[in-house]
């Protein structure tokens, strides 16, 4: 594609919050209240996680983080994290790595957000397995 050109009027400023490793199932819930309160106090546009929702990929945290991002009244990309898929159930995370994520409602995984002339893109880029 043709690389975005600078707007002669001037650029326009997005405020973005970008979020990573939330690791629902590890902190507390006053811990996340705390952190919504911060990120509306910065009333960001849109709202970007980048991974690690969950520490274990459990249904009730996967629960925990779509109640968490529907606080927010605004658009949000989410893409997942290595802890975003089942870590001990080796079928599930063959099978079906991403069935907590989908049973809870969360947010498509990866894609596209655009935000007036600017597009953000989320991808996937966790694997099933990986050498350590």
């Amino acid at each position: 594609p043709a690389p975005r050109r600078a707007d002669p009027a001037g650029p326009r400023v997005i405020r973005l919050a970008l979020l990573a490793d939330l690791h629902f199932g590890e902190g507390t819930p006053a811990a996340a209240e705390a952190l919504r309160a911060d990120m509306l106090a910065a009333d960001p546009a849109a709202l970007l996680v980048a991974g690690d929702l969950t520490r274990r990929a459990r249904p009730g945290e996967f629960r925990a983080a779509r109640d968490f991002l529907a606080g927010f009244a605004r658009p949000v990309l989410v893409v997942p994290g290595n802890h975003d898929i089942p870590r001990n159930d080796l079928w599930e995370r063959f099978t079906s790595p991403r069935a907590a994520w989908t049973e809870a409602g969360l947010p498509l995984a990866d894609g596209e957000l655009v935000i007036g002339d600017w597009a953000v893109l989320g991808l996937d880029s966790v694997r099933r397995a990986q050498p350590h």
